[in-house]
């Protein structure tokens, strides 16, 4: 039926957006070994995006979060590059958004 075909194209989506995200997490471990320190928390940031990017789409209910929290961290991952300082301060408060999001869960 038409839904079973739409059910098994996101799968595959789902699924290929995974594992193109893993792979991104590969090779950002092994661009870390000759990469700048601060380079490590950019790269996981980056990985929580995409993540997040690939949730969104999922009828998890939680999809509005998802996405909010996408946008802010795609909004400022490169503040890394002028200050690091509002970079750090991203992750502090990403932390405490996601912890507040899963208590409530």
């Amino acid at each position: 039926t038409r839904a079973d075909h739409i059910s098994i194209i996101f799968r595959v989506k789902s699924s290929t957006r995974s594992s193109i995200s893993s792979i991104n997490v590969f090779s950002s471990a092994r661009g870390l070994v000759d990469e700048p320190q601060m380079y490590g928390p950019f790269r996981l940031v980056e990985g929580v995006s995409r993540l997040c990017g690939i949730l969104a789409e999922e009828d998890t209910g939680y999809s509005d979060f998802f996405l909010k929290l996408k946008t802010r961290i795609d909004g400022k991952k490169y503040s890394l590059m002028s200050d690091e300082n509002t970079f750090i301060e991203l992750m502090d408060d990403l932390v405490l958004d996601f912890t507040r999001k899963m208590i409530e869960m």
